[in-house]
This record gives C-alpha cells, structure tokens and sequence, in this order.
C-alpha cells in the first residue's frame, strides 16, 4: 500500500518490470531456464546445466502452443517476482 500521490509512480515502476522483464524472459531467461543443453551425459561429465536451444522460442512448429503457453505463464512467476519485490521497497528507498 502507497499513498495515494506515489500510486502512479509506482503502477508505472509495475509495468516497466513486467514489460522489460518479458523482454528478458524471452531474450534469454527461457533459453537458459527450458532448453535442451547440448552436452552429451558420461562417466565424466554429468551433462549441462545452461540450456542452448530455444532462445527467442525457436524451436517446433508443432509444439509452438505448448511452449508459447508455458512461456506465458513462466513469465507470469518472473513478473511477480519483480513486482513484489518492487512493492514492498515503495516509499522505503529514494
């Protein structure tokens, strides 16, 4: 809760996380997050962490509804995470 003449200061902060954060979440974050990592698993290395494939939801035209949906609502998490966070500095910091 704000006072009412920082509401608009702080709905403004709430889109721009959520505006550049779906930028981010669709730049790299899903890539990093869903990706299929090309290290091939072995006795010596246990495979790979960071995801290499589907950066800019590239990826089968057949399972595009699917990863679109599940992108969505992955970025929902991100976006709130960032609003919340955002939210419970308001009026706290300068």
């Amino acid at each position: 809760m704000v006072r009412i003449k920082n509401t608009k200061n702080i709905l403004i902060k709430n889109v721009f996380d959520a505006s550049i954060g779906a930028l981010c979440w669709w730049f790299f974050g899903y890539g990093v997050a869903f990706g299929e990592s090309n290290v091939t698993a072995d006795a010596t290395n246990s495979g790979g962490i960071i995801g290499t494939t589907e950066y800019f939801l590239a990826g089968d035209s057949q399972r595009d509804n699917t990863m679109k949906s599940m992108w969505f609502f992955q970025w929902a998490f991100a976006a709130t995470a960032a609003t919340i966070v955002s939210g419970a500095v308001a009026e706290r910091v300068r």
